[in-house]
């Protein structure tokens, strides 16, 4: 986040150009490639993946309607969760429940809520704001929607005057949405949710949420150090846990508040010395972990040579050694981490076991029946000591064929130290907030009584309660009620409504905790592999470094992109390259832009504004912000500043800032003042070369309504080619008219629901000789739904069910070869053809508009595809729940959108030669 905020105190700086200018009269040139050219693909490549692309992309089209295949952020490998334990809670009345992510590295609390635009997939239901009597709306002039590190006064779509976060985590996940008030309602001491409730806790609504979320949480619980954090909102003198070994199902208790009777008597009777040190607090660094000072690491009887440097918290916020619950295995610097290593190879009697699989940590072989004898090992803090018994530093495996393994249950890092949640097992560990100290036991499990610990609940609730009404007497103003949050998020009441059934007496707040792992019947080597992965993924979690894993977003199938053509140009002085997807079908030009807090992975550099002498950022009441308020929003900063947040039907989406270039196209020409979207929050399908995305659309943001031109159009050059395509803007009348045959001209039809599209009045198809019978009405736009509309963004041509039905028997009646088994071509209709010889005969395809014919050339919507010894032709148009006149069916075939006419024509051209 410090890159977040430097970029924010730039753009504060930076001066304000409200100039939209307008082309020349000539044409400008720009130059699109195919997605897949150069790649080297086989045409049967090719074809499944244009095919893959066109499926996914009607969802992408229109965002009222649900993705055909489902959109599912990606994870460091194969499935593994970045979280370890969840924590039961409640939100609302009456009480919807939650599993938050326990998390001692972040303060925000937040969940998915109801109606979500971006969201990763739970199992339990969202929390719906419209269903709890006491659920507010904070409004943006609180001091604690202020306390955010990016937010925002929400206006238009929004809703007027809410308050607007986004909170960014190292490893690119994300949480955009607004903050609210409810109330949370904890564990009861047999661990079912209805014990306790506290009104008016701040959390984040979540409505955009993506990253690293594959278990079964709904969202985070912040237990940091931060103003918005579960114990500073609460106002507690403390918290603590004591997580139950991670190979049961037994759940883990966790305390806010806890008497310190309740902490001696768990700790103590045998149980262990209770052990403390400092929590370091630490001037400059904008972190809100929990440090300790590390001091030193004995294995057996050995004090290992290490100096204390090596664990300092540095001064430029550097190193350190953080205590977190997150972490499942203890990360050591790498050099102090051979040095553990070499010293349980020297002390352990044996053998290394030198296995090739998946597993990272020192293992050793265990033979039959025996006991293995391992040295002991000891954290050694500031003031305090951990001996650690042997089960929460040796992770035992049993496998098929009598195999046997002792492993080290600690992994390599870079200069961070953290000490996990494997090493904290069957301890009572507590942050004591007040005195900036952290205790636990420090040798024996605990068995922790529940009865005990029940008693001592029921007596001590209302210190907690108490205590909240102290940290919201800020919120005294009325809360505003919820209303139009996002585009199409209906409004929802908000009541102000405090109802206490907490008790007379103090007691802690009692939540219920499951491992992330439990009950899913892993082996021990699967349950130690993943916990591993997560902990190498979890350190840059909590700093503001990079992953150490790349995060990258899912796709529909097998790292298909979901683009298909990039245009290259480029924006700033002097200029900077993009490559961004032409898309028909969106209004906002944007691109990724340095510092980015949550990224995709790119080839080109990121958009750095500071490098651009023409850069300037609109302001909140300047034109350009106001192009399309449906999508902007003002953003409260040192001077307030013009931010967007922009979604598609695919559930990807872009956050940032709005932002006024030059932006530069072939041969030199160069236009200022084009408004664009500077990303600072991109996820989703993005997994082509591109950079972002160049709306063409009909909105005031598409680049050719900020252009002012009267017409643009494009040539495709066949996608299985290198040769790159063409882009014009206001074409002149004479070069137009250089194309092989007659110019036919439709007209463009607007529809209020979805005016950003280009639709056309499809009339019918005819295959062959036989004009299909397929009534008008099939293709015609009724209430906003249905027609046909035009796009750059989709490879084939999809067709409702019922006509492509007949335009695939018609076809199959014509063609005399054999069909190929749909379980090897997909969505696809194909024909087994002869390796050699004249090409197979197939039937003409005819697309018939109001007012003009298409006659497409066999290669607009036949593709052969030879791999090896075998050869087919397949029919290039897909059953989809719409239609969509793709660009597979555009190729050498120069298209013109006359803006000004609402006309599209079209010829049929070299687009090569253009």
């Amino acid at each position: 986040m410090k890159k977040l905020e430097k970029m924010l105190l730039l753009l504060s700086l930076l001066a304000v150009i409200a100039v939209v200018a307008r082309c020349d009269a000539a044409a400008l040139r720009l130059h699109a490639t195919h997605a897949d050219a150069g790649r080297g693909l086989s045409t049967r490549e090719l074809l499944h993946r244009m095919a893959a692309r066109s499926k996914a992309r009607s969802a992408r089209l229109l965002s009222g309607r649900a993705a055909s295949a489902r959109v599912d952020p990606g994870s460091y490998t194969d499935g593994v969760p970045d979280t370890e334990y969840l924590v039961h809670m409640a939100i609302g009345t009456p009480p919807q429940p939650v599993q938050l992510i326990l998390d001692t590295g972040s303060d925000l609390t937040w969940t998915q809520c109801a109606p979500c635009v971006s969201c990763f997939r739970q199992s339990l239901p969202r929390f719906n704001p419209s269903r709890s009597m006491t659920f507010s709306v904070l409004p943006c002039d609180l001091r604690i929607c202020r306390d955010l590190t990016w937010s925002s006064c929400g206006e238009q779509s929004w809703g007027n005057g809410i308050c607007v976060y986004a909170y960014a985590y190292a490893d690119h996940s994300i949480t955009t949405g607004h903050l609210d008030s409810d109330t949370f309602s904890f564990a009861s001491a047999d661990h079912a949710i209805g014990g306790a409730s506290v009104p008016d806790l701040t959390f984040g609504c979540g409505l955009f949420n993506n990253g690293i979320f594959v278990s079964n949480e709904t969202g985070i619980a912040g237990f940091s150090r931060g103003a918005l954090s579960m114990p500073a909102q609460l106002k507690v003198d403390n918290f603590s846990y004591c997580f139950t070994a991670i190979t049961g199902s037994e759940p883990s208790p966790v305390f806010l508040g806890v008497p310190p009777n309740l902490y001696s008597d768990a700790a103590g009777g045998g149980h262990g010395v209770v052990q403390s040190t400092a929590l370091i607090r630490y001037h400059s660094s904008q972190l809100k972990a929990y440090y300790i000072s590390l001091k030193g690491v004995t294995v057996g009887t050995t004090r290992l040579p290490i100096p204390e440097s090596v664990f300092a918290l540095k001064e430029d916020g550097t190193g350190g050694t953080i205590v977190d619950s997150g972490t499942g295995m203890t990360m050591l610097p790498e050099a102090v981490y051979n040095l553990v290593c070499d010293a349980f190879v020297a002390q352990t009697k044996l053998t290394v076991h030198n296995s090739t699989s998946s597993l990272s940590q020192l293992c050793f072989s265990v033979p039959p029946g025996a006991k293995p004898d391992v040295p002991a090992l000891v954290l050694h803090f500031e003031g305090a000591t951990l001996d650690l018994p042997r089960e929460n530093y040796m992770f035992e495996i049993e496998e098929a064929g009598g195999i046997r393994l002792t492993c080290l249950a600690i992994n390599a890092g870079e200069d961070l130290s953290v000490i996990g949640n494997f090493q904290q097992q069957n301890m009572h560990v507590l942050y004591d907030l007040a005195n900036d100290m952290l205790s636990f036991n420090g040798k024996a499990p605990i068995a922790m009584s529940k009865g005990n610990a029940a008693a001592k609940q029921d007596q001590l609730v209302a210190k907690a309660v108490t205590s909240n009404k102290h940290a919201i007497t800020e919120m005294t103003k009325q809360p505003i009620k919820m209303q139009k949050l996002v585009l199409l998020i209906p409004a929802l009441l908000a009541a102000l409504a405090i109802n206490s059934c907490c008790n007379a007496a103090a007691a802690p707040v009692r939540m219920q905790l499951t491992h992330v792992d439990a009950g899913r019947g892993l082996s021990g080597r699967e349950l130690m592999r993943r916990m591993a992965l997560r902990s190498k993924a979890r350190a840059p979690r909590l700093l503001s470094s990079s992953a150490t894993a790349p995060v990258s977003p899912g796709a529909y199938d097998d790292g298909v992109p979901m683009t298909e053509y990039l245009l290259h140009l480029a924006i700033g002085t002097p200029p900077q390259p993009v490559q961004l997807t032409l898309d028909t079908g969106s209004d906002l030009v944007w691109t990724q832009c340095q510092p980015c807090a949550v990224c995709f992975n790119q080839s080109l550099p990121y958009y750095d504004a500071s490098r651009s002498s023409t850069f300037a950022l609109p302001s909140c009441d300047s034109t350009q912000c106001k192009l399309d308020p449906s999508v902007t929003m003002c953003v409260n900063q040192t001077v307030q500043t013009c931010a967007y947040s922009y979604s598609y039907g695919d559930k990807s989406a872009t956050i940032g800032f709005l932002d006024v270039e030059t932006v530069s196209f072939v041969a030199g020409a160069s236009v200022p003042g084009v408004v664009f979207g500077c990303g600072l929050n991109n996820t989703g399908i993005f997994r082509s070369n591109e950079t972002g995305i160049a709306g063409f659309g009909r909105g005031p943001l598409s680049l050719p309504s900020q252009l002012k031109v009267g017409n643009f159009s494009h040539c495709f050059t066949a996608v299985s080619g290198r040769k790159p395509s063409t882009v014009l803007f206001d074409l002149p009348a004479d070069l137009y008219k250089n194309g092989r045959g007659t110019v036919q001209t439709t007209p463009l039809i607007k529809n209020p629901a979805h005016p950003t599209f280009y639709y056309l009045s499809l009339k019918g198809i005819t295959v062959g000789s036989t004009r299909l019978p397929v009534p008008e009405s099939a293709f015609a736009l009724k209430n906003g739904t249905g027609g046909t509309i035009i796009d750059s963004g989709t490879a084939f041509t999809s067709l409702p069910p019922r006509v492509y039905r007949l335009v695939h028997d018609e076809f199959a009646a014509h063609v005399k070869l054999p069909v190929v088994p749909s379980n090897e071509t997909g969505p696809l209709l194909c024909f087994s053809a002869p390796p050699l010889g004249k090409a197979p005969h197939v039937p003409k395809l005819v697309l018939h508009f109001e007012g003009a014919t298409m006659h497409l050339p066999r290669e607009n919507y036949v593709f052969e595809a030879k791999d090896g010894g075998n050869c087919s032709i397949c029919l290039a148009i897909i059953e989809g729940e719409m239609t969509i006149i793709g660009n597979f069916q555009q190729q050498n075939m120069h298209v013109l959108y006359d803006l000004k006419n609402s006309k599209l024509s079209f010829v049929r051209a070299k687009c090569d030669k253009l």
